[in-house]
């Protein structure tokens, strides 16, 4: 997911080339992590393995060598299953009443 390939299929697939793509391509994978902007999160397996991978603060491998710097933070928010995973969920059809 972090590969130069990958970032360059993303822009690709895009109607329009955004402004700012590192950035936009960024706020993208943590949407879909986070489960923001009616994005559909990542499989939990699959959210858990990218978490490991932007929580370093390391420029993500598809930016390296650009002027992009995404990534050299970290990523300290906590992803949608993370989130979640305290909540309990109520079985409306079990209530009585």
């Amino acid at each position: 997911m972090f590969t130069k390939e990958c970032f360059q299929a993303w822009l690709d697939s895009r109607f329009r080339p955004p402004k700012f793509p590192g950035q936009t391509f960024y706020r993208a994978v943590i949407g879909h992590l986070a489960g923001i902007g009616g994005r559909k999160p990542f499989p939990q397996a699959v959210e858990e393995s990218i978490l490991q991978k932007v929580r370093k603060r390391k420029i993500w491998h598809c930016f390296q060598d650009t002027d992009i710097t995404m990534g050299i933070r970290g990523f300290r928010s906590q992803g949608f299953h993370e989130r979640n995973k305290g909540r309990k969920t109520i079985d409306y059809n079990a209530v009585e009443g």
